[in-house]
């Protein structure tokens, strides 16, 4: 968690409206080796991956998942 305020930060590769869908994206991230998750949000699911400590450590995993061809964003982990 940042020190200063608690939080952590995840890089969210995607939201999907089909959960099914979510979920194999997620379970491809992990076979890769990211530390992949999914969470609910109103009608859709977020595939995540994270958390981390320090946004640094969310960006560098943001550049790797680039390099498979996603466009993830980072964000508080809230």
């Amino acid at each position: 968690m940042d020190k200063q305020s608690g939080e952590s930060f995840v890089a969210q590769v995607g939201a999907y409206a089909n959960p099914d869908t979510a979920r194999q994206e997620a379970s491809r991230l992990k076979k890769l080796g990211f530390k992949a998750y999914t969470e609910k949000a109103g009608d859709k699911v977020r595939v995540r991956v994270g958390p981390y400590a320090e946004r640094e450590k969310a960006e560098k995993v943001r550049q790797l998942l680039e390099k498979h061809g996603l466009h993830p964003v980072v964000t508080s982990a809230k």
